[in-house]
Parts: C-alpha cells; structure tokens; sequence
C-alpha cells in the first residue's frame, strides 16, 4: 500500500507545482500580462526543459535558481510542491480510513470467510480491498472532488500570500464542488450507489444501520447549511482585510 502514497504524493508534487504557476499566470493576466504556453524564467525569459520541471528534485539541483540567469527562483514553489505532496498523500488516507481498511490488521477484523490471523495475510487483503476500492467509480469521483479542491485551495493561497488577493471564481467553484462532495458521500452512505464494486467493498468491511444513517444526514445538512451561512460573511473578512 505504501506505493499508492508514494504515487499520490507524486502527483501532489506535479499539481503543487502547477498551483504555483496558475495562481502567477492569473496575476499576470490581471496585470494586463501573459505567460506563453510553456513555462519560463520570469527574470531572463529562458523555457525551461523537461528536466527543469521535475517537483522537488529539479529545485533542489538547481539550488532555486534559473539555470541561465541564476536568479532565485523562490521557496514558495518548493514548499507548494512538499506541501501538496503531502495533502494529496493524506486525502488517500482518509478515503481508505473511510472504508475502514485501515482497521483490517492483526485480528481486528475479519474479511469475508478470510481469517485475520496473520498480519502478513491481512496486509496483502488490505491492499487488494484498497485496489478494488480505487477502481471504484463513485470512489473515484470522491477523490477528484477532493483534490481538485485542494489543489484549488493552494491556488487561493499562493495567490493571497503574494499579492493579497482573492480570485473569486475559485471560491464558488469550491462551494459547488463542497455541495457535490456533500451529496455524493449522503448517497453513497445511504446505500443509492451501492451497486457493483462498492457493495463488495462496502460488504467487507461493514457498514453502519440505515437509522444511523439518517442521524448523521440530519447533522451533515445542518452542518452544510451552517457553513452555506458562514461562508459569505467569511468571504467579507477575507476581502475586506486582504
């Protein structure tokens, strides 16, 4: 299992890198400016190489400077890169934690007529229960809402820490995107979505009573609601001060 964390925060790198570089094109474009398709050096102008794009690394044998000019080229897009790695590397986890597969491990549980006896056995279903899971579509789609809405976030953020402000197209296509994580996960608790690979998956490794259910749709909408009343006059603040 450990190498779907290291294929995660790999593409966290990738996407921490392009956060950074869109949040500088929108600023540009703000400033009546323009990037060209391929990345450059904003200092001396020189396109940078496949080998000059590689996350973390070519930062580090670079020293954070361009290769032609040797100006810095700043910390921020090797910590967006760590950074994201990271989130991306913690949303599989939670997605996984949320299937309970991380509860599959020395005797715990037990999966389907397969004994947890063993740790090394238990393992070896975790990670076959993690590949079914992910081969899921409703799964999948709950993880392309979830990262594609960190990786907006991060853009939020790169571009409030550097010019003081807020795009804010992105905080509504947040909210949609909140909203549609929101709706997904209350169908797929309640059983609606439930067909194929996720009710084998679902099978393995439990899940909770309809009426619980129902509790918890109770809370989440009062949760959603609460945060669809917060959200305009945190947008305020956050204009108001930046």
């Amino acid at each position: 299992m450990w190498l779907l964390f290291v294929v995660f925060f790999s593409f966290g790198a990738i996407f921490g890198s392009f956060a950074c570089c869109q949040a500088e094109r929108m600023f540009l474009k703000s400033e009546g400016k323009e990037l060209g398709r391929r990345s450059q050096c904003l200092c001396c102008g020189h396109k940078l190489e496949w080998f000059e794009l590689v996350p973390i690394l070519s930062w580090i044998f670079l020293r954070g400077a361009c290769r032609k000019c040797k100006n810095k080229i700043g910390k921020m897009e090797l910590f967006s890169e760590i950074v994201m790695g990271v989130i991306f590397s913690l949303i599989l986890w939670f997605v996984l934690k949320q299937a309970g597969l991380f509860g599959l491990i020395g005797g715990v549980k037990t999966v389907e007529g397969i004994s947890a006896g063993g740790a090394a056995d238990i393992l070896g279903v975790r990670d076959e229960l993690a590949l079914k899971l992910l081969c899921n579509p409703v799964v999948i789609l709950r993880l392309v809402i979830l990262l594609s809405s960190a990786v907006l976030f991060w853009i939020l953020f790169v571009h409030d820490f550097k010019w003081q402000s807020l795009p804010s197209w992105i905080l509504y296509v947040l909210i949609f995107l909140g909203i549609a994580y929101f709706v997904l996960n209350e169908m797929t608790s309640l059983g609606f979505m439930q067909e194929g690979g996720v009710s084998g998956v679902t099978k393995m490794v439990g899940k909770l009573a309809f009426s619980q259910q129902i509790t918890f749709l109770k809370r989440d909408l009062a949760g959603l609601f609460g945060g669809l009343l917060i959200l305009p006059g945190l947008y305020f603040v956050l204009y108001r001060f930046s």
